[in-house]
C-alpha cells in the first residue's frame, strides 16, 4: 500500500539561508552548504494506496520515482533470494514482476531502472514498462544501494566500499569504507553522496572525491534508506523506531519525527518538483509524503 503525506516548512522564505561550516571529520574539508532550521519541518498525512496484500517477508528495500511520476519498489526476500519489483503509477494503477533473484536498490537512469542484485553480483537493467531485467549493467560485487546524480551512478557494497559508475556501467573509482552490513543504502544528490550501515549508528556524506563532508552519529537509531530534499535536509528511515529522521544540511543536528499510518519505515526517496518524500513501509505500506 502507498500512503501519502502532506507537510510544509514553516516560514522557510523568512529563514536564514546560512552557509553552514560542515564540520570535516578527519581526512575531510570545510564545505558551504545552505541550510535551515530541521525544526521548521513539518509532515502530515494525506492519502493511502493500496498495492497487494499479503507481503509477510522480507520488505521493501528500494524506491524510486520516474519523470511521470510512477513509483516504483524493490521487495527483497534475501532469505529466500526471491522479490518482487512494484509499480505505482500517478493514477493508482499497480502492476509487479517477480524477480528471479532477490532485489535490493533501485534508481531511475537514462530511461531505464538500474536494480542490484547481492546474491548475484550485478546490477540489472530493467525496463520501465514491464519491470524485467534484460540486460547487466555491472557486475562482479555484492551491491546493495544503488542512486544517481543524473550523470553518474554510485553503489554501495561489501567488502568494497562505494564504487562510481559511469553510463555505461564501467567502475571507475572506489572509495572503500570500514563496514558494510548486508543492508546498506546510498544517495547520490549532485556532488555529495549520503550513505547508512544498519548495524552502524551513523549518517556519512561524503564528497565525490572520497573526502568525508560529515558525520552524524546518532543515539540509538539504526538507520535505513535515506534521500535529501531541496534545502539538503538528510530524510532517514529508523525502522525499528517507526520515525523518520530528519537530519540539517550540514549533518550538525538531527531529530526523529513521528508519521502516521507508517509502523516500519525501510527506504525513501524524495520528489523534488512536488515536494513529496515517498516512504517505504517494510512490507506493509510503501507511502508518500509531501510538505510546501
Amino acid at each position: 500500500m502507498a500512503v501519502y503525506i502532506s507537510g510544509n516548512i514553516i516560514d522557510s522564505t523568512q529563514s536564514n539561508y546560512l552557509g553552514l561550516q560542515m564540520a570535516s571529520q578527519g581526512e575531510g574539508s570545510n564545505t558551504q552548504i545552505p541550510t535551515i532550521n530541521i525544526d521548521k519541518v513539518k509532515l502530515t498525512f494525506v492519502k493511502k494506496i493500496k498495492i497487494r496484500p499479503g507481503l509477510e517477508k522480507g520488505s521493501f528495500t528500494g524506491i524510486c520515482q520516474l519523470p511521470d511520476k510512477t513509483v516504483v519498489l524493490a521487495h527483497c526476500d534475501m532469505a529466500n533470494n526471491k522479490g518482487r519489483l512494484y509499480s505505482i503509477k500517478s493514477d493508482g494503477t499497480t502492476s509487479s514482476s517477480k524477480c528471479e533473484n532477490a532485489p535490493f536498490g533501485i534508481t531511475f537512469f537514462n530511461d531505464e531502472l538500474l536494480v542490484s542484485y547481492q546474491k548475484k553480483k550485478e546490477i540489472g537493467m530493467v525496463n520501465i514498462y514491464g519491470l524485467e531485467t534484460y540486460d547487466t549493467f555491472a557486475k562482479g560485487y555484492e551491491f546493495r544501494g544503488v542512486s544517481t546524480n543524473g550523470t553518474d551512478i554510485v553503489s554501495i557494497s561489501k567488502g568494497k566500499g562505494i564504487s562510481f559508475m559511469s553510463k555505461s556501467g564501467y567502475i571507475y573509482k572506489e572509495f572503500p569504507i570500514k563496514s558494510t552490513d548486508k543492508k546498506a543504502f546510498i544517495h547520490f544528490d549532485k556532488e555529495y553522496i549520503y550513505f547508512t550501515d544498519v548495524q552502524e549508528p551513523w549518517i556519512k556524506c561524503m564528497s565525490t572525491i572520497g573526502k568525508r563532508v560529515w558525520l552524524c552519529e546518532l543515539s540509538y537509531e539504526l538507520p535505513y534508506g535515506l534521500c535529501t530534499d531541496m534545502y539538503g535536509h538528510v530524510f532517514v528511515a529508523d525502522r525499528v523506531n517507526g520515525d523518520i529522521l530528519i537530519v540539517a544540511a550540514d549533518g550538525s543536528e538531527y531529530r526523529s519525527h513521528f508519521i502516521e499510518e507508517v509502523e516500519e519505515p525501510t527506504a525513501l526517496c524524495f520528489d523534488k518538483e512536488n515536494s513529496q518524500l515517498i516512504v517505504a513501509n517494510r512490507f506493509k505500506s510503501p507511502c508518500i509524503y509531501t510538505y510546501r
